[in-house]
């Protein structure tokens, strides 16, 4: 801790002398000779602190100028027990204990004088402390800037005189077992003219002091003041067992404990590393990636294309991104993987084989099947998505599709399965008055929430129902164009984000991403595209996947690019028809942090059809590159 160092002779020149004190307080000391000063009429006032607006957030040192009682000492006021206390449990904070002018014209180690003609006298005097006055200013200049003035009996006066009459300003007074200097009615009057005092202030007292109890006059000066009083204390500071000392406490830390949290900087990923899993057909195609508990990353899509010429196709990354396994499913047909979760004993695939809705559980370790379920649900029919509940699983999806080639929306009408451990229907669920294809499914507090598209693909579509299959409401988002949902997540409080692309308000097809709460309430929604600056009327930024990110916000994933003849521009090697893997990451009250593009060094196409959250805090996509396309992106 720090003492003053300010020799006596600091204060030599000062040619206006000043009275004594009473070493305590006004009402309570013995009369002294004393040295009078001609009387001084100089008013204070333009020097009044009425303007001491705290600033919002303080930002510099926590340094607290303390003043000690009259006839006391720095050390005194240092070794009480209350302010040993707290200095022991305020470690952030640095305590300066001042010790009043070593002056001739004031009793020893007092603030000011007292009356000339004694306490039943009130001296008019209002430059009774300009002694001290000119002392504080000098260390506030050699020590300061400070964050609280701290008092203690007449040590509470000379910091209030101070406040009310100097051009300093402090965010915190801190005033302990205090009063005004009534028996200085020219002092006095400088605090009034200049009340209300905005500083910020703490005002103790005792009930069982026996010297002195101004917390009523304090309080009438200091607007708003936090008032303490202890029903134990006497004339000290509280101690650290005493009922007020947790509220003290918590006076000094609001600096600390109210300051915001620094933002953390925003890191921007790079490619980490490209693996690429062909299948046994021409292309492949991936539509979802998963990231597995062991660190690895689990892709799911075909090989080959539909109506006629594709197999489900399954393939693993283990954790540092070398191959593990791959597997193909089915006859060559019209077979469609869409998507998967992991349970204890293995990984659970849906999608369709032959039109008709498929779910099989596979081996983690190579793939192999446990079961398969195909079953027609109706027409042209797949299973999208899955969640495992009690008892079994709920599977979402369409039937009755009328655009049986398309592989991401078919025009058919949105169903929801409960399936048994083993894959067999238990009940189905009519969705088609909500959506026309359901997409993706979650589970959260045993309810369901459902995301999809709506007849011709207009609108978002989301739906909460019960674990029973009765819906408990249905929302639609969008414009006034067309908006295609294929992007869906919750993070752990359960708010919704929902992303896909749209053509309401925009030139062309750009990313549409939203943030829902639980109740289905639109918080925020955000529209962006081009993020490569070619002409947007022919640009295509389409949206096929999302994550909650740890920090409440989402991590998107498109692919963008053109498909127009008639149109291709370039900058440098990098064309608009050359599509590319398409990130945009969004905070959680929808600013977009930032957004990248990546694709082959050697030309050609990436699209990105699916991300995942990699334990390191870095992600997975899953790229359309004509085979499986894993890109890891570094930490973000």
């Amino acid at each position: 801790m720090l003492r003053n160092s300010i020799s006596a002779t600091s204060f030599a020149l000062l040619l206006v002398l000043v009275s004594f004190t009473g070493c305590m307080d006004d009402s309570d000391t013995e009369d002294t000779p004393v040295v009078q000063t001609p009387d001084d009429n100089t008013n204070n006032e333009s020097n009044a602190n009425t303007g001491n607006e705290t600033p919002d957030v303080y930002d510099g040192p926590l340094k607290i100028l303390a003043l000690h009682g009259g006839g006391d000492t720095p050390e005194g006021l240092e070794n009480q027990a209350g302010m040993q206390a707290l200095m022991a449990d305020l470690p952030e904070f640095e305590f300066f204990f001042a010790d009043a002018p070593d002056d001739d014209s004031l009793c020893d180690q007092c603030w000011y004088a007292d009356p000339p003609g004694g306490k039943d006298e009130p001296n008019e005097n209002r430059s009774w402390a300009d002694i001290s006055m000119a002392y504080l200013d000098q260390v506030v200049a050699d020590h300061g800037p400070f964050y609280g003035i701290l008092g203690y009996s007449q040590g509470v006066c000379m910091a209030t005189i101070y406040i009310a009459n100097s051009n300093t300003t402090f965010p915190k007074a801190m005033l302990f077992n205090g009063y005004l200097p009534t028996t200085h009615s020219g002092l006095n009057d400088t605090i009034n003219e200049a009340a209300p005092l905005n500083t910020d202030a703490l005002i103790f007292g005792g009930e069982e002091d026996v010297f002195v109890f101004g917390v009523p006059e304090l309080d009438g000066v200091y607007p708003n003041a936090t008032v303490l009083v202890s029903s134990t204390a006497d004339h000290h500071l509280p101690f650290s067992d005493d009922e007020t000392y947790a509220d003290v406490l918590a006076f000094f830390r609001e600096v600390i404990d109210d300051v915001p949290e620094p933002e953390e900087p925003i890191v921007i990923p790079e490619k980490e590393w490209m693996r690429t899993i062909e299948g046994t057909q021409e292309e492949s195609h991936g539509h979802f990636i998963l990231a597995t508990s062991d660190g690895g990353y689990l892709q799911i899509g075909e090989t080959g294309f539909i109506p006629d010429g594709a197999k489900i196709m399954v393939a693993k990354l283990d954790s540092t991104g070398n191959y593990a396994w791959k597997k193909e499913y089915g006859t060559i047909g019209h077979n469609l993987g869409n998507s998967a979760i992991e349970v204890d004993d293995g990984y659970v695939i849906v999608g369709a084989m032959e039109q008709d809705s498929t779910i099989m559980k596979i081996n983690k370790d190579n793939g192999s099947v446990i079961f398969t379920s195909t079953f027609n649900a109706g027409g042209s029919d797949a299973l999208e998505n899955v969640v495992e509940i009690s008892g079994g699983y709920a599977a979402v999806g369409y039937v009755a599709a009328e655009d049986t080639e398309n592989t991401f929306y078919t025009e058919g009408e949105g169903q929801m399965v409960f399936l048994d451990e083993l894959g067999t229907v238990e009940q189905v669920v009519d969705l088609n008055s909500y959506m026309s294809h359901a997409y993706r499914i979650a589970s959260y507090n045993d309810q369901l929430i459902i995301s999809g598209l709506t007849e011709e693909a207009l609108d978002y579509a989301l739906v909460k129902m019960d674990m029973n299959g009765t819906v408990i409401w249905a929302k639609t988002y969008g414009g006034s164009g067309y908006d295609h949902n294929f992007a869906f997540d919750m993070n752990l409080n359960g708010t919704i984000f929902l992303s896909g692309h749209t053509l309401s308000g925009t030139e062309n097809w750009d990313t549409y991403t939203m943030m829902i709460d639980n109740d289905g309430n639109l918080l925020w929604e955000n529209k962006t595209g081009n993020p490569r600056g070619f002409d947007p009327q022919y640009i295509h930024d389409e949206v096929w996947g999302l994550k909650a990110t740890d920090d409440g916000g989402v991590i998107v994933v498109a692919g963008t690019g053109d498909e127009y003849e008639e149109y291709s521009e370039c900058n440098g090697d990098d064309c608009s028809d050359s599509w590319r893997v398409y990130v945009i990451k969004y905070a959680d009250d929808g600013t977009l942090e930032w957004e990248l593009t990546f694709g082959p060094s050697a030309g050609g196409d990436w699209a990105g059809e699916d991300i995942c959250l990699s334990s390191d805090g870095g992600a997975v996509i899953a790229v359309d590159n004509g085979q499986f396309g894993f890109l890891k992106l570094t930490p973000f």
